[in-house]
């Protein structure tokens, strides 16, 4: 019998023909870019969430269609900002968009003018504005797409960011020729935060869009890829181990999908194994993250997990009651966790994922490294209870090891 390739895709962009989900995001950026004002947006999202795919999917024909988009006026150009390079100059980020649009098959005198401008070493804002002039003269429009784009942010001139006053200029033109849609791991006021702009900043005219986690209607029709289909049981395992990440939860799904592929017929899936071989998966995801993460994110998420085990282990012991008291305190630091993909809007707040929770404990209690930072959200005697916590966990073996089974064991349906 051929063997059947997995429906899933744990590695790269998703192309639009697999894009599932996200419909209000796209609806907003399009909305925004197809009005009268050609606006852009600036979009979002945790690590992995999503957002490179989202960008290739709004250069679809699939969308073009559903929001009459010309496509054979308009051109979506999409730069990976990493491709600038360093050191950083604002000459270079320009040749690198004049030769992606260059690149992006635009035709005739605007694609001779990208051509040349692309190889000028210097490029004077006067050329831009001559530029894109143009294209608005001609009835068209450059939709630039900058991928990862804290990298510009991170290279400007904190108290003089010239190509960001001059991306607003050229956004601000009445002559609407260049439209401009940005992907980023934070938000862009935050990216901007400590760049002394003068004047209004460089994002005031930018929608703010974030991808959220799943939603259960996406989740749906992501298992729905399956075939043969999962049942009841294996969908629900690939959302409790996978939570509503959609990295995680393709991951999750096509580990099962494999395993379930290989299994001897009459023989019922082992789900534990299934587990492991998902966490091996993703160890290296859970590690970028945490390494990212602010210290007080990293402890609240420390505190979330612990308080789920010692729930488990002793029910509301003093450990437990201090925990939940801790996590009272952060109520708008922990909604911003659950918006990310992180923990529930619970109160008191869980972990989305059994296996996520496995690696957090066995982190927080495995290295001394992983507490860094947490002094400087709590107090001493907080502190103290935490440590306290930590050390009771660490001590309690069996606990650790029924953590470990509980994790990937199959769901209670």
């Amino acid at each position: 019998m051929a063997k059947r390739y997995s429906p899933f895709i744990c590695g790269g962009p998703v192309p639009p023909a697999h894009f599932i989900g996200r419909e209000d995001q796209v609806d907003a950026i399009m909305g925004q870019l197809t009005g009268p004002a050609r606006g852009g947006s600036a979009a979002c999202g945790e690590r992995r969430m999503g957002k490179t795919s989202l960008l290739h999917y709004l250069m679809s024909a699939t969308v073009a269609e559903e929001w009459g988009v010309p496509l054979d006026l308009w051109r979506f150009v999409l730069l990976d900002c990493q491709q600038i390079g360093k050191p950083f100059t604002t000459d270079k980020f320009w040749q690198q968009i004049f030769r992606a649009i260059a690149d992006s098959g635009l035709a005739g005198e605007l694609g001779e003018r990208a051509m040349a401008l692309g190889q000028n070493e210097t490029l004077a804002e006067a050329l831009l504005a001559q530029f894109f002039d143009k294209v608005a003269d001609q009835n068209s429009l450059i939709v630039l797409l900058l991928d990862e784009f804290e990298f510009v942010t991170e290279q400007v001139d904190r108290k003089n960011p010239e190509v960001l006053y001059q991306l607003r200029q050229l956004l601000n033109r009445q002559k609407r020729g260049l439209a401009l849609i940005t992907a980023s791991h934070e938000p862009v006021d935050v990216l901007c935060r400590d760049i002394d702009f003068q004047g209004s900043p460089f994002y005031n005219n930018l929608l703010s869009i974030r991808l959220r986690p799943f939603e259960d209607y996406e989740i749906e029709a992501l298992l729905d890829l399956a075939d043969p289909p999962f049942s009841v049981v294996e969908a629900a395992y690939v959302v409790r181990v996978g939570g509503r990440h959609p990295l995680l939860l393709q991951l999750a799904a096509d580990t099962l999908y494999r395993r379930r592929a290989r299994q001897k017929a009459g023989f019922p899936l082992d789900f534990a194994a299934v587990g492991r071989a998902y966490e091996q998966r993703v160890r290296q995801h859970y590690r970028d993250v945490w390494r990212d993460m602010q210290p007080q994110d990293r402890m609240l998420l420390a505190l979330v997990a612990l308080r789920s085990f010692l729930h488990r282990e002793g029910g509301r012991g003093y450990e437990v009651r201090g925990i939940e008291g801790l996590l009272a305190r952060f109520v708008r630091a922990l909604r911003s966790l659950a918006e990310r993909g992180f923990v529930t809007g619970d109160s008191p707040p869980l972990l989305l994922s059994s296996v996520d929770e496995w690696w957090l404990i066995e982190e927080i209690t495995g290295r001394v490294e992983a507490q860094e930072g947490w002094e400087k959200s709590l107090s001493a005697q907080e502190l103290s209870l935490v440590e306290g916590a930590i050390q009771a966990v660490r001590v309690n073996r069996r606990g650790i090891q029924a953590l470990a089974a509980w994790a990937v064991g199959p769901p209670a349906v």
